[in-house]
């Protein structure tokens, strides 16, 4: 009672219209690529995950306040400052490269940088 279903599996345009936007578009279609997003206090964590054979390398809008971007390496601890990445209109463009079953951790955040570990 509380969903809708469509038999055929596509959206009228007046459901799709009352979606929100989505916080990821990607520049092109990409199998097997997955990602994750949180708020946090004064910034956002994507984690993008490539869950295929063929190396990915995509540019990924996503929703930012935040006027910095850094990759967080999980198996190094290294913090390392995005280059690459513009601002725009509540955005953020992020180049992801993304190896055949890599992960990429990007933290956007509006507080003053961390600094870089070697």
């Amino acid at each position: 009672s509380w969903a809708l279903m469509e038999p055929a599996g596509d959206l009228p345009p007046k459901e799709l219209d009352a979606l929100p936007a989505p916080d990821v578009a990607l520049n092109q279609a990409a199998n097997g690529r997955k990602y994750d997003h949180r708020r946090l206090k004064d910034g956002d964590v994507y984690f993008f995950f490539n869950g295929g054979e063929t190396p990915l390398s995509l540019k990924a809008d996503v929703t930012a306040t935040a006027r910095q971007a850094q990759s967080w390496d999980a198996d190094t601890g290294k913090v390392e400052s995005m280059p690459g990445v513009t601002f725009a209109n509540g955005k953020a463009m992020l180049p992801i490269e993304l190896a055949p079953w890599a992960t990429k951790l990007v933290v956007l955040s509006s507080a003053q940088p961390m600094v870089a570990s070697n």
